[in-house]
């Protein structure tokens, strides 16, 4: 609303010609935009005369006699459908009816005056957000997964380095406890926590 509203305000104020075309390609550029509309302080469309030619210079072949056509300020991305005037406010944005709608005024400043010449009414679909809100979904998915599937991987060495050595002693003390015989040894692999607890073990091993 704001591009449009940036060149309009001057047409609004001096009762300039109103181009529909430009109108339609500013809303067009924005494929969720279902409708839009310009009213002026009044409360009432804006206006515009456009040129035409009757259906008796197309019969006859003479040359084209140009006549005036009034249309109203509207935009619609389906044409085919009838446009029907919104509840009427200055300033508003918010949902209804599953859409988003914003009423953004048309003020012209002259000085230190500001005039307040109509508003723009705008209303949108969601689909363009929820398909932005779905995409982040699945992006923020993917990188969960991946990064459970990383912790996954290191997880599963680290514990073939810590759980692997614990088994191992867990092992020599049931075949000491089986045999009974105390001279068997569990052989120190590491000089980390582990380390020491299995030479722990052996100085036990050793006083018994």
């Amino acid at each position: 609303s704001g591009a449009f509203n940036f060149g309009y305000d001057l047409r609004l104020a001096f009762d300039t010609s109103f181009d529909p075309d430009e109108m339609a390609e500013i809303f067009s550029a924005n494929p969720s935009i279902i409708e839009a509309a310009t009213f002026d302080k009044n409360n009432e469309l804006v206006k515009y005369v456009t040129a035409g030619q009757s259906s008796e210079d197309h019969q006859t072949g003479d040359k084209p006699e140009e006549r005036a056509v009034e249309e109203v300020a509207v935009y619609q991305r389906d044409a085919t459908k009838p446009f029907k005037t919104p509840p009427l406010r200055k300033e508003w944005a918010g949902y209804e009816e599953g859409s988003l709608v914003v009423y953004e005024p048309i003020t012209f400043d002259a000085g230190d005056q500001k005039e307040y010449l109509g508003f723009i009414f705008i209303r949108a679909d969601l689909t363009q957000l929820w398909e932005t809100v779905f995409w982040h979904i699945r992006f923020l998915a993917g990188v969960f997964l991946a990064s459970f599937g990383v912790a996954f991987l290191i997880s599963k060495r680290f514990q073939s380095l810590i759980a692997d050595p614990i088994k191992s002693l867990a092992q020599k003390t049931a075949d000491i406890y089986l045999s009974g015989d105390y001279s068997l040894r569990q052989p120190k692999t590491s000089k980390d926590e582990i380390g020491d607890l299995t030479e722990s073990f052996n100085e036990m091993l050793d006083a018994i």
